[in-house]
């Protein structure tokens, strides 16, 4: 059975106009999204958060540590984006601070429409392109302090640049450049995933070989399903040194910096301990957990996705170079599944490197039903609903979302911390065990400090403030020896989120 043909893609805009048309719709997300309220205090972005800022204010550019001191967790390529942003504005800002998550979903949008349209048409690259900016989790990632936009994107990078060297038989040492990337970003499962697509090399010869024994007229070229094996293997080797070289190379100076403490944490409870330890859950239950996430997390565009998966296997297409297109496609989701299937470490966001491949089997679908549609109609009811609902996320992100404990808990602190940077008198700040949300707003990275250390120091008579949940227990700690005086107090959306700043020393008068 023939594919439909695609006359949508007719006489398509210039290929410039798509460009400066999704890099538009994508900024257009990030502004509604950093202009709205701040949720800070959610999704574990605190942690980020910190590591940037020890990178831009203690110069530990290699391995970070949080408030607490731990090691960071990941490696260190969104810190090292979000503090390149931060420096030049001079202290941190959330603008800044989801800098990476721009670029990663800016970079994820083109690749997915310099491929698209270029193997499934002008109008399936496009709306494909769209469909992952309009997602759940393309709204979600645009401004989030985690490493996993940024993941999905290196990972896409990588995916696409060796579907190219595939089918070029040349240009390995990008993969391998990109897989670098993608390591210096959430570890070597990078590599993992950016290569599962290359499974369909495996398919290729496999239907090539059904082919001829059949003795069919068309067979897949040997030149393009064979060029994998006839690359250069001074181009591979030279990608690999490359490969090592970055990501050797870095975690050599981390070790440096942290010590066995960084191979204790980013070794063996992040890399071993997510696969394995049944810390992080029970081995087997990735297998329902990893795709219902993948489902509900893409949705609508994953069931469209599901319908791809079917026709590539059932109604493959006609045409070689689409056909290994869409192979490729496949094995990069269905591998990937697998690979998160296989973790004791499941979350929902998890599988979001496989949403970049299933929003070009979804345009394609798309494309299908609107075959009818003139170039110019296409791309003006895209924007009219990518505006309206970029209206309807504004709205949102002002009602329903900032009624949230999370925000409102956060903007608190962030109106606190600029209450408190108004007062030029302001002493040394210790915190004992306040939100990280506050130094961040504060421009500061300091450890936590014990209760009995910030009563010692309001006690050496120094001039000092503490940042305290429970003030009580500091004024217990203290008894009659110093006299305390509130500068300020930040209420907690429930209870014992509130946080009380005491010093040794009066405001200043009419503060």
């Amino acid at each position: 059975m023939t594919n439909r043909p695609d006359t949508s893609t007719a006489h398509p805009p210039r290929p410039a106009g798509g460009w400066v048309l999704l890099g538009l719709a994508t900024l257009a997300l990030f502004i509604v999204r950093v202009t709205g309220p701040s949720n800070l205090l959610d999704n574990d972005q605190e942690r980020p958060a910190a590591y940037v800022m020890d990178a831009v204010l203690h110069g530990r550019w290699w391995c970070q540590t949080d408030w607490t001191g731990a090691i960071m967790s990941k490696p260190p390529l969104f810190t090292w984006l979000a503090a390149l942003a931060t420096i030049p504005v001079g202290h941190a800002n959330l603008a800044s601070l989801y800098f990476p998550c721009l670029v990663a979903v800016g970079l994820t949008v083109g690749l997915i429409f310099g491929f698209g349209r270029g193997r499934f048409g002008w109008a399936a690259g496009f709306l494909a392109a769209l469909l992952y900016l309009a997602s759940p989790s393309g709204v979600k990632h645009i401004a989030l302090a985690r490493t996993d936009a940024l993941f999905a994107a290196t990972i896409a990078l990588t995916a696409l640049l060796g579907y190219r060297a595939w089918t070029r038989g040349r240009g390995w040492f990008w993969f391998w450049l990109a897989a670098a990337l993608a390591t210096l970003t959430k570890g070597p499962l990078g590599v993992v995933l950016g290569a599962t697509g290359l499974l369909a090399i495996l398919w290729e010869h496999w239907s090539a070989g059904q082919a001829a024994r059949a003795g069919a007229a068309s067979v897949p070229s040997p030149r393009a399903s064979g060029r994998c094996g006839r690359s250069s293997v001074a181009d591979h080797l030279g990608g690999l040194v490359l490969f090592f070289g970055i990501t050797a190379g870095w975690f050599w100076l981390a070790y440096r910096q942290g010590g066995q403490p960084f191979i204790d944490k980013v070794i063996g409870r992040e890399l071993v301990g997510h696969v394995v330890s049944n810390e992080h859950g029970v081995f087997g239950a990735g297998l329902v957990k990893a795709p219902l996430y993948w489902l509900s997390r893409f949705l609508p565009w994953s069931l469209l996705a599901m319908m791809g998966l079917w026709r590539v296997v059932k109604r493959p297409a006609t045409v070689p170079e689409e056909r290994r297109f869409e192979r490729f496609l496949f094995c990069w989701i269905v591998g990937g599944l697998g690979v998160f299937a296989l973790a004791t470490h499941q979350r929902g966001d998890l599988p979001l490197p496989l949403n970049a491949p299933a929003a070009l089997l979804a345009g394609r679908e798309l494309v299908r039903w609107l075959n009818r549609w003139e170039p110019a109609r296409l791309v003006r009811r895209s924007l009219g609903a990518v505006t309206a609902a970029l209206a309807l996320y504004a709205l949102y992100l002002h009602t329903g979302f900032a009624n949230t404990w999370e925000v409102r808990q956060s903007e608190a602190v962030e109106a606190f911390a600029q209450q408190l940077s108004r007062q030029p008198s302001l002493p040394r700040l210790l915190h004992v065990d306040s939100p990280y949300a506050l130094q961040f707003h504060l421009n500061a990275m300091d450890r936590l400090v014990s209760l009995d250390t910030a009563a010692a120091e309001l006690k050496s008579g120094s001039p000092c403030a503490v940042a305290v949940q429970d003030a009580a227990r500091l004024q217990d700690a203290l008894g009659d020896a110093v006299t305390l005086y509130e500068w300020g107090n930040c209420p907690g959306s429930k209870e014992g989120s509130s946080v009380t700043v005491l010093s040794n020393r009066p405001r200043s008068p009419g503060w």
